[in-house]
């Protein structure tokens, strides 16, 4: 359990309220690059603020797999200025990202993503991102002061988007995507349309 944890942006830009985790290739002497792993599971987090990306948890760096899951929990996180109320994953490129059984609750972002944000990292081409999916998740009363009030996917080459059965409940942006936000997508790799469904109980 984190709770009540704060980075102090007036001193410091700051990113992640209780984590922050660059994500970097792992390339064993004579091998090949791989993605490293970012797991939480069955952890809750409640009351935590950043100034910047991530009012709970910011994931940035370069190749990597994001898994968030088992009864995950995200309550009144705050990102006051930037991304992410509780999670922002912001790479210059990500493996897969999966976001499975957990609820966010009371989050605010000050502008993209008021639980959750999947985009780029200052990379001056759209991120490519494998597959991007949400499911059996619960988003309520969560805010943003821009794009995507519960949740927001940016500036990326994704293989595909899904969100499955998954509520979203009074959630709010000033901007659009009271819901889901969708922002500045390249073309995938094969030039084709970007693949997102929704599907089930949302």
């Amino acid at each position: 359990t984190f709770d009540n944890n704060k980075v102090n942006y007036e001193k410091h830009e700051g990113r992640g309220g209780a984590i922050r985790m660059t994500l970097a290739d792992y390339q064993p002497e004579g091998g090949s690059a791989s993605p490293t792993t970012f797991l939480i599971d069955s952890t809750s987090f409640s009351n935590c603020e950043t100034g910047s990306h991530g009012g709970a948890i910011s994931v940035n760096g370069t190749l990597g797999n994001v898994t968030i899951r088992n009864n995950s929990s995200f309550s009144n996180n705050k990102a006051a200025g930037a991304r992410g109320g509780a999670v922002a994953i912001a790479c210059s490129r990500i493996g897969n990202v999966s976001v499975s059984d957990t609820t966010f609750s009371g989050n605010y972002a000050g502008s993209l993503g008021g639980a959750l944000h999947v985009g780029m990292d200052g990379a001056s081409a759209p991120i490519t991102v494998g597959t991007a999916t949400v499911s059996r998740c619960s988003f309520s009363d969560n805010k943003a002061h821009g794009v995507g009030g519960a949740l927001v996917f940016t500036d990326g080459q994704y293989q595909s988007i899904s969100v499955t059965d998954t509520s979203f409940n009074n959630c709010d942006t000033t901007g659009y995507g009271g819901a889901i936000g969708l922002k500045q997508f390249a073309e995938t790799g094969s030039g084709d349309m970007l693949p997102f469904s929704v599907v089930g109980d949302v």
